[in-house]
């Protein structure tokens, strides 16, 4: 763990678990006088397969908060959509896509993995708006 926590201190981001705290790469680059970098962090090498879990659920905490707030913004959508067809922005969809394949690709990801889960997310929080829209409006 102590290795771990060195490693991911390198990489500007430490998360106490159960702590919940976190360091902007930004801070932790002017704490130890290093220029700020635009790397992701590598996965730190596993010992074993309870050690691999750990850190996916480690990252799962703090997806989860992320994807509350996302569909927070996406249910303020609706207020802005006259007719129930606005829900589906394909041109959206598409400059989304685009945008995070680049950024899949400088961070040394997959981006056909990354544009897979997106458009899965995309799709589940189009039902999720679709169902807010029907609620709350009367308009076809």
């Amino acid at each position: 763990m102590k290795r771990m926590m060195r490693r991911a201190f390198s990489w500007g981001l430490v998360a106490i678990i159960g702590g919940g705290i976190l360091i902007s790469s930004e801070a932790a680059s002017s704490a130890e006088g290093q220029p700020q970098s635009n790397s992701p962090p590598a996965a730190v090498s596993c010992d074993s397969l309870d050690e691999v879990r750990t850190n996916i659920d480690r990252i799962d905490r703090m997806i989860v908060p992320l994807l509350a707030e996302r569909a927070a913004y996406v249910a303020q959508a609706t207020k802005f959509k006259q007719t129930r067809s606005e829900v589906v922005d394909v041109p959206r969809i598409e400059r989304i896509i685009t945008k995070v394949r680049a950024l899949a690709e400088e961070r040394g990801a997959d981006p056909a993995l990354i544009e897979r889960i997106y458009r899965a997310m995309i799709e589940s929080y189009i039902a999720f708006e679709d169902g807010i829209w029907a609620r709350t409006n009367t308009a076809p």
